[in-house]
Order: C-alpha cells, then structure tokens, then sequence
C-alpha cells in the first residue's frame, strides 16, 4: 500500500503531467435534471384533485 504522503504526491504528479484530474468530474443526470426543474416557473396547482389534473394534461 501506500501512505498518505505518496499517495497525494502521486495524484499531484498526475495532475501536473495531464494537465487535468486524472478523473472525471461532472454530476449525475439527475443533479442536472432538479437543477433545470428549479429554474422553471412554479405551477400553482391548488389542490391535489387540481395538480392530478395538470398531470393529466401535461
């Protein structure tokens, strides 16, 4: 194995010889999908016989 302070030596290496994260970092799907759910106007629905409605009709 390897201890604490070759380990970060080795990611640090691996970073400055890529010049990138030696990972990807993005989120998930679903991060993105609340994300843009956020940013749409509210629904106001009432009741919940009125927002079953909207499913329906959405």
């Amino acid at each position: 194995g390897l201890d604490m302070s070759s380990a970060v030596n080795l990611f640090l290496y691996q970073i400055v010889n890529t010049q990138r994260f030696p990972f990807s970092l993005e989120s998930s799907p679903y991060e993105r999908a609340i994300d843009e759910a956020m940013k749409e106007k509210p629904i106001a629905a009432g009741t919940v016989d009125d927002f079953a409605e909207l499913m329906r009709n959405a």
